[in-house]
């Protein structure tokens, strides 16, 4: 009985241990799938944490790359506009007309109205956009002696130059308020003040007995005056005939010249545009009058177009 007890005991004993070896021999299938899942979830993380390291190193340098982007585009737009830009402190040449050297202005008063001309709008100090003929304009009516303003824009700087020519004088009028300097189109550019006694000489001299007052860019005298006045004086300087005084008769259209160490006067009429016609006249006939040792002892009126009388 105690052999069989053990002997069932033994063989229960055997059973057992092949039934656990059994198990052991034959894979179990929860170990098998983790032992071969776990390194592929590892792998997974670690390509998931590279993937995102990398997306967030891209994102990185895209925004550097922006950022750099916006910064030299910045710069380039601040260089354009330092190139495009115009100060309004001009750089000013004052050109004097041939002949004469004279200023009615200080160089100060010009160079103050020639920067507010150029600070007169906001277009004018970039190069693109500045209206060299609005600028033109302000100058040459601030200064009814100006003939002309160029403006040139640097290519290279930031300061422009302005060049103003100065018309030349080209008639002395004076009547008992005093004497103006007038140019081609009879305005009044300046007082003999400003002109030097060795330029007036050159100048001729015209006199009224109005006593009205004129300031700077008022209109005296027509161009029709001017240059009929101009063409009679150098007519008769050309002759060698000194000229004493210049008479301008109001309401008369009458311009008398008094030819120096002469008793007499000449008679013109202004209002005709032919002054040397008129002079070919006089001419042609105190030359027939000195042949026949004649001399007026007042006057000598050619007005009337082909015909001269004295007296």
């Amino acid at each position: 009985m105690k052999w069989t007890f053990r002997l069932k005991k033994l063989n229960k004993l055997n059973s057992n241990t092949r039934l656990i070896k059994s198990n052991e021999g034959q894979p179990r299938t929860d170990l098998a799938y983790h032992s071969v899942n776990k390194p592929i979830q590892n792998n997974r993380k670690r390509r998931k944490i590279t993937q995102n390291k990398k997306t967030t190193e891209s994102r990185q340098y895209s925004k550097f790359v922006s950022w750099l982007a916006f910064v030299t585009l910045c710069v380039v737009l601040i260089l354009v506009l330092l190139g495009l830009y115009l100060s309004s402190n001009a750089r000013l040449i004052i050109v004097q007309p041939n002949g004469y050297n004279y200023m009615p202005h200080s160089f100060n008063q010009y160079q103050q109205i020639v920067d507010k001309a150029l600070n007169s709008s906001i277009y004018n100090h970039f190069k693109i956009t500045i209206s060299t003929a609005d600028v033109d304009q302000r100058i040459e009516q601030a200064f009814p002696e100006i003939s002309d303003v160029v403006v040139t824009i640097p290519f290279i700087g930031s300061q422009p130059t302005v060049y103003i020519q100065l018309t030349k004088p080209a008639v002395i009028y004076t009547n008992t308020t005093g004497s103006y300097v007038l140019n081609n189109n009879g305005v009044v550019i300046t007082t003999i003040a400003s002109i030097k006694a060795n330029d007036l000489s050159t100048l001729p001299m015209v006199q009224s007995s109005l006593n009205s007052q004129f300031k700077d860019g008022q209109l005296v005298l027509s161009t029709q005056n001017v240059n009929f006045i101009q063409t009679i004086s150098l007519g008769l300087k050309a002759k060698n005939i000194a000229i004493n005084k210049m008479v301008l008769i109001p309401g008369a259209e009458e311009l008398d010249v008094y030819p120096a160490n002469q008793q007499y006067f000449i008679k013109f009429n202004i209002h005709q545009t032919d002054a040397l016609e008129q002079l070919g006249t006089y001419l042609a006939t105190i030359a027939n009058l000195n042949k026949k040792n004649i001399t007026p002892k007042n006057y000598i009126d050619v007005r009337v177009e082909g015909r001269a009388y004295y007296k």
